[in-house]
Order: C-alpha cells, then sequence, then structure tokens
C-alpha cells in the first residue's frame, strides 16, 4: 500500500493566497489520480480570502490536518513544502523524518530539500550576487555583460527543475508569434503598487503609433483614479476590469507588458510577445535571469518604454527575444500537471543515507542537483551518496552487458573477457597474500570465495584456475546461464543480501567475498556490508571495487562527474572515507589500489593528452598514480 503525501502551503498573513491555491490543486488533482494527499494547515482557511468563488470552491472540497492529525496520519510518502521562504525549525521537523520536495523555495532551507522545483525560474535567494547585482542595477542593467551575469546569478541556485509549464497555462494560443507589435494590453497584477500602469500607456499614447491598447486594472489596484481612467477611456484605452479567466485572452494581443511573474509566461504559452517593465531592481534581476525582453524597473523606464516602442528595432527585438524563451522554457509542449508527475515518485531510499540512514538536512551538503538525482553529502558518516525520486530505469539483463557495456568500454563484456580475467587474477594475487597472512585460516583447505554481481564469471573462472572453490551470484538470468554453461561454477540468480545463499555456502563462513563494482549499487549499502561481513570467517578477506570521489573526474569537474555517474550507484566512496565504513562492519581496511587511471580528464593539459604514445599522456599518468588521482579504485580488507 502506498503511503500517502502531504502539501504544506504557506499562509502567513500579507503573503497572498497564491501558494495556498497552488497547493490546493495540486491534492485534489491527486486525489482526482487516485493518490491519497492532504492539504496541511494550522489556521482556519478564510471565505473571502480569494478573488474568485471558485477558488475558494477547490479549497473547500480538499481534506485539511493540522500539526497533530498530520503526525496520526503518518508516515508520509514525502512532503511538499511551497511556502516562499520556509522557517527553518518549521522545515527541519518534517525534513528529519520525510523526504521534502520543495517549490520556489528562497529561505535558507533552499539547500536542504531532497527535491527542488522552481515552477518560475530566477534566483530565489537575496544572497550577496543578487544584492550585488541589485546594487549596479542602475548603472549597468543595459549592458550586455550585466545580462549574462543576471542569467549566470540566476542559474547558480541549482534546482533538479526549472519548469514554467508547470504553471496553469492558457488553452488558447495563436499558432505563431505576431509578425508586427500593433494590439497591446498592459497588465501588472492585483495591485500595481508601484503605479506603472499609466506611464506606460502614456509614452504608448504619445508615439502615436499604437491602433488598439488596452489596460487590466486588478482588484486591489489604488494607484488609478476615476479622473485617469476617464481620460484613458477618452484616449481610446480599452479597460478591463479585474476579467476572470484573463490568461485564455492574451492570444489576441500582439504584446503584453507585464513584470515578472505568471503574467508573462501565461503570455508567452499562448503565443503573445512579452516586454517587462520592473517594479524593484530584484524584480529587473529575475527579469534578466530568465532573458525577457526588459524595459528597466521604475516609472521612468515605463515612461521610457513607449517611447521606445515607436521602434521597429525595439519591435524586432521583443519578438526574438519572447519566441527564445518560448523555446527555452518549453512552453511549446503541452507538458504532464506537477501533480501528474509527483503522484509516481516514491524516494525508494526515503532520502536517507544508505550507509548510515541518517537525514540530518542541518548537517548534510547537497552536492549537486539534476532533473532525475540529487547527490548529498552525509553530516554523519561522510560518504556521498544519491537521492532519487523514481527507481533508476535500468533492469540487469543481458543488454546491461552488451549494449550498455559497450557504449562506456568500448566493446561487449564477453569480448572484454580476456582482460577482465587479467584484471581478476592481478586482484586475486592481492587477496592470497593477505590470506597467507592471516594466522585465523588454516591454508590446507581449499580457499572459498563467494563474487556477488558475478556478471558473466571472469572473476569466478580465475579463482577455479588457481584451485579455489568459487561460487557467484548476480540477478542477471543471462549472466548465470552463462557462468553455468560456459565456466562450470555454481551460481544463483538473485539480489544481495535478500537471496539466501545458504545452498551455495553449505551454511558455512567463507573465506572470501568479492564485489567488483556492486556496492555502488546497494540502495541500502550499511544492510550490504552487514551481510556481507556476516558471511566472512575471522580472517577472511572483503575485497571490492567502486568508483572514486577523489579521482581526477571529482576533484577537477565534480558537477559533470556526478551528471555522468550512471543512474543506479546510489554512493560513491573514495579510499579516504573507506576506512571508517568497513570499520562500523568489524572489517579493517588493508590495502587501497589506485585505479582507472585517466591524463586526458586532466584540467588544461588533458585535451593534448589524448594519446598514449605523447609524452604529456606519460607524465600525467605518472602525476595520477603518484597522488592518486585514478577514477576508480580497489580496496582490500580483513575481518577482525
Amino acid at each position: 500500500m502506498e503511503l500517502p503525501i502531504l502539501v504544506i502551503p504557506n499562509q502567513r498573513p500579507g503573503q497572498g493566497g497564491g501558494h495556498l491555491v497552488r497547493c490546493s490543486a495540486l491534492v485534489q488533482e491527486l486525489r482526482a489520480a487516485g493518490i491519497e494527499a492532504y492539504l496541511y494547515s494550522n489556521r482556519p482557511l478564510q471565505a473571502g480570502l480569494f478573488k474568485h468563488r471558485d477558488t475558494e470552491d477547490t479549497i473547500s472540497v480538499v481534506p485539511v490536518v493540522d500539526e497533530f492529525q498530520a503526525q496520526q496520519k503518518g508516515p508520509w510518502r514525502f512532503v511538499v513544502i511551497d511556502s516562499f521562504r520556509t522557517d527553518p525549525p518549521f522545515f527541519h521537523r518534517w525534513a528529519h523524518e520525510y523526504p521534502v520536495v520543495g517549490i520556489d523555495e528562497g529561505g535558507p532551507c533552499r539547500s536542504c530539500c531532497d527535491y527542488l522545483v522552481d515552477i518560475l525560474p530566477g534566483p530565489k535567494q537575496l544572497n550577496w550576487r543578487v544584492r550585488f547585482l541589485m546594487l549596479m542595477a542602475p548603472f549597468l542593467s543595459g549592458l550586455s555583460f550585466f545580462k549574462k551575469l543576471c542569467v549566470k546569478t540566476g542559474n547558480s541556485e541549482g534546482a533538479n527543475q526549472i519548469s514554467p509549464e508547470y504553471l496553469k497555462l492558457p488553452l488558447r494560443r495563436r499558432e505563431q508569434f505576431p509578425g508586427a507589435i500593433q494590439k497591446i494590453l498592459v497588465s501588472f497584477g492585483a495591485e500595481d503598487a508601484q503605479g506603472l500602469s499609466v506611464p506606460v500607456l502614456e509614452g504608448l499614447l504619445a508615439s502615436g503609433y499604437y491602433v488598439d491598447l488596452s489596460l487590466v486594472i486588478g482588484p486591489k489596484n489604488q494607484t488609478i483614479s476615476s479622473e485617469i481612467r476617464n481620460r484613458l477611456v477618452e484616449q481610446g484605452v480599452h479597460i478591463l476590469d479585474a476579467p476572470e479567466a484573463l490568461a485564455e485572452s492574451f492570444w489576441d494581443y500582439d504584446l503584453v507588458i507585464t513584470h515578472f511573474g505568471l503574467t508573462a509566461f501565461e503570455a508567452l504559452a499562448a503565443r503573445a510577445a512579452v516586454a517587462l517593465v520592473s517594479p524593484s531592481r530584484y524584480h529587473e534581476i529575475l527579469s534578466l535571469s530568465a532573458q525577457f525582453y526588459s524595459f528597466g524597473y521604475g516609472k521612468a523606464a515605463a515612461r521610457r518604454a513607449g517611447r521606445l516602442l515607436a521602434h521597429q528595432s525595439v519591435q524586432r527585438a521583443i519578438l526574438q527575444q519572447s519566441s527564445a524563451v518560448y523555446q527555452r522554457f518549453g512552453l511549446s509542449r503541452r507538458a504532464d500537471t506537477f501533480a501528474y508527475v509527483v503522484q509516481g515518485w516514491t524516494f525508494p531510499t526515503a532520502g536517507r543515507c544508505p550507509l548510515c540512514h541518517d537525514r540530518n538536512r542541518r548537517k548534510a551538503r547537497i552536492l549537486a542537483r539534476f532533473p532525475d538525482r540529487t547527490y548529498v553529502r552525509c553530516g554523519s558518516c561522510g560518504i556521498t551518496y544519491m537521492i532519487r525520486p523514481q527507481d533508476p530505469p535500468i533492469t540487469y539483463d543481458g543488454a546491461y552487458f552488451l549494449e550498455d557495456y559497450k557504449k562506456q568500454y568500448g566493446k561487449t563484456y564477453i569480448e572484454d573477457f580476456p582482460n577482465l580475467i587479467r584484471m581478476a587474477q592481478s586482484r586475486l594475487e592481492q587477496i592470497q597474500r593477505l590470506l597467507s597472512q592471516s594466522r585465523d585460516l588454516n591454508p590446507e583447505n581449499p580457499v572459498r570465495l563467494l563474487d556477488i554481481g558475478c556478471a558473466y564469471g571472469p572473476f569466478l573462472a580465475a579463482a577455479r584456475d588457481r584451485g579455489w572453490n568459487p561460487v557467484g551470484l548476480d540477478p542477471s538470468s543471462d549472466a548465470v546461464r552463462h557462468v553455468q554453461t560456459h565456466v562450470g561454477v555454481p551460481v544463483l540468480q538473485g539480489l544481495f543480501p535478500e537471496t539466501d545463499l545458504m545452498a551455495l555456502s553449505g551454511g558455512e563462513h567463507l573465506d572470501v567475498v568479492s564485489l567488483w563494482y556492486v556496492i555502488e549499487h546497494f540502495p541500502d549499502l550499511g544492510k550490504a556490508l552487514e551481510a556481507a561481513a556476516g558471511l566472512l570467517k575471522k580472517g577472511g578477506v572483503f575485497a571490492f571495487s567502486t568508483p572514486s570521489l577523489s579521482g581526477i573526474s571529482g576533484r577537477a569537474r565534480l558537477r559533470s562527474f556526478l551528471e555522468h555517474s550512471p543512474p543506479d550507484h546510489w554512493t560513491i566512496l573514495s579510499p579516504k572515507t573507506c576506512s571508517s565504513v568497513l570499520a562500523r562492519y568489524g572489517l579493517r581496511l588493508v590495502k587501497t589500489v589506485n585505479t582507472g587511471h585517466h591524463p586526458e580528464r586532466f584540467p588544461l593539459l588533458g585535451p593534448f593528452a589524448k594519446s598514449k604514445k605523447t609524452v604529456i599522456y606519460k607524465l600525467l599518468f605518472k602525476v595520477s598514480q603518484l597522488f592518486s588521482l585514478g577514477d576508480t579504485f580497489e580496496a582490500y580488507a580483513v575481518k577482525e
């Protein structure tokens, strides 16, 4: 039975009802899809708070729980928080127990969300970068390099998704953007607190170019007096008083002049061109970071907008930028709703560290976010691990060892078999030395070895040729069949540690347990290591290989390294963290061997080290060996 989902909106006084409306609609859609979901509220939902009756109707039909009821109905599959700037104690009360999906989070807890969705793009936090840009905006906002800085700042906050298509976008749309601008709509929201509408219209009217002008007057607008209103009407401006379905009329206009926010994206989705006038420096940074055409901020910019629009070059620039932003944010497609996307999310590891199972987001550090995953450095045990909202899209069948392996190594697993045998022989030498030093093992008895994730059996074959008694375990039926047919070694199909290994081990402890590029695949690494250590005799050897976070790729290009990490690698270790990880399970790390040296991945000189014959390649290879900069490593430990 699937666990329910809890949705928590912002209900702080003075911050409007938008968050509450969005969260209520999310709960309603989830429940319509058969998903148990609840809206959280610790205060009564007041009638008359919202502009339209249908909004109140939406909220009235969703089930609401308070703090006490939420604790009683848990555990939750995950918690969605749409609270603008969430209070840290409140956030961590939920994050300590459950995965948290943040929507447009702009507070100090932004970096603590398991998964982060920015429905509106742009910087959410008033950090030093944003404050610096706001300080420089009066002097530099028209310069191209300043605009590039705004874009870079907007991209630096690293949400898993930036998805304006999750907005409730209009259904009525033009077939294409207009070829010229002749029909204009001016709309600055419910309040237009900075009084930008009138200066924009005055500039437009003074230009004498436009034949059709319309103005939306919001329900809370106090900047337009009846006198101003009458004057605008006399000059031919059409007045729209708080229309209920404004978004569905945008397609009928060539240009919508507004500020950064929902209206801008709704108008773009309808394929109306959009130009912005910002009410504040912060809104201007948001506008530029999303790459909208902006006239600047304040009333001076509003007055300037009307005059500039008389120029054909300005009109062309607006049309070009509108089309570019439209394509950039995927507004051309009818996307799935946010409710449709999240209803399939399960967070298989519940966002916990696979080793120590910690969920303390106060101490943990988010390293990188991507659409399908988040990487975290555990604040408790120090390993790096992955959080996924869904299981990785990988099955360990024949294709995994053929097509997938070939993509990574240039040949199939079978084609690479002779090389894998040579690697196995080198690893067996390391293990043999440790076994010979053990006082707890009888050297007269054949070595009993279990290779977990044995694949097509190169390590089993090499161990058999030494006269050892190897057995294997693998989830792939193709791999198991190949080992049984071509290697002739006992093997079981199944997952570790779930599979009962009594049939393979005969109920006795083993001399060696090996996992070659396997431990990173365990969503519960702690459970797997505990089970593996439990199979070993005292003095037995635990050997494995795995990608290294401290290799040249992880050090020089961490984000790229994580982005290209396979989607089923739940953990990334390093030789430095390995000792403490193994010690938890009574395993003493004896030796690590740095492998996977790639001179071509070095910064600066790497592009000149493509060929193994070059001096630079040989030099960087030596540097990589000397400073243990290989992208993988092997570890050998003894059970105490």
